[in-house]
């Protein structure tokens, strides 16, 4: 076969698979925050709607004045709810006695998040206007799934490596059960092959509701002892080792 041929003499670790493998889940990866983000704009649209206009001169809010807004974005009520509240009847509040959320005074702007405070002295002029920004949020969901893809692709590669890197080394009971030397780069080919085809089996039996990390851990580690078995048969003898060197005299 094609895969035992290219695991037994194939060049390298098996990293170009891996990078093939991250660059489709970290595509699958966009498309899934593009289509969550898009599901979130009817609601970015309602917040808005309730918001603005808001306009700010010389880093006053001068629009809407004497006013108060508030939206509960979600939680539960009271403290551990997250708002966006609008108060340009105050110029500065006692962060302590805000809970979590944005709040917008006629000066500042607040951050609370998990007792984290942020805050800003508001500058310069600014106006938003009260209207349709659907394709506005659209695009902000687009570009939110564009500057995600590389951050995934990078976590994806990472985490598969040390994975791969960890079966390769447990794949060292092997040279001991078949009495035969898989070296290094064998052990990385044939443990990339090997969890790349299990993580696809195991996500097609997620829509089944089947997982489990110790079945998936073993059926790495069957497909591992398949393949060296072969290999490891008398007329496969000294397929997995390295050629060795002629010498002179």
């Amino acid at each position: 076969m094609r895969i035992i041929n290219y695991v037994a003499k194939g060049q390298g670790i098996g990293a170009r698979w891996l990078l093939l493998f991250s660059f489709i889940l970290s595509i699958v990866f966009a498309v899934f925050v593009k289509i969550g983000a898009n599901t979130l704009v009817p609601h970015a649209q309602d917040i808005a709607d309730q918001l603005l206009p808001i306009r700010i001169e010389n880093g006053i809010v001068v629009e809407p004045a004497d006013t108060y807004k508030e939206i509960n974005l979600g939680g539960t009520t009271g403290d551990q709810s997250f708002r966006i509240v609008v108060n340009t009847l105050e110029d500065d509040l006692d962060p302590s006695t805000l809970g979590q959320g944005f709040f917008i005074t006629r000066t500042h702007l607040y951050g609370i998040n998990n007792n984290q405070i942020r805050y800003t002295k508001l500058e310069g002029d600014l106006f938003l206007e009260k209207g349709d920004h659907t394709d506005l949020f659209k695009k902000v969901a687009f570009w939110a799934a564009v500057v995600m893809f590389p951050f995934a692709f990078i976590f994806v590669f990472i985490w598969c490596f040390i994975l791969v890197l960890f079966y390769a080394t447990v794949g060292l009971i092997w040279n001991i059960i078949f009495k035969k030397k898989f070296d290094f780069d064998f052990r990385m080919r044939l443990s990339t092959l090997a969890f790349l085809a299990t993580y696809v089996v195991f996500f097609c039996l997620g829509f089944l509701g089947i997982s489990s990390r110790w079945l998936f851990f073993f059926a790495v580690l069957a497909l591992q002892a398949l393949v060296c078995s072969k290999l490891a048969a008398p007329e496969n003898a000294g397929k997995a080792e390295k050629p060795k060197k002629k010498t002179k005299g």
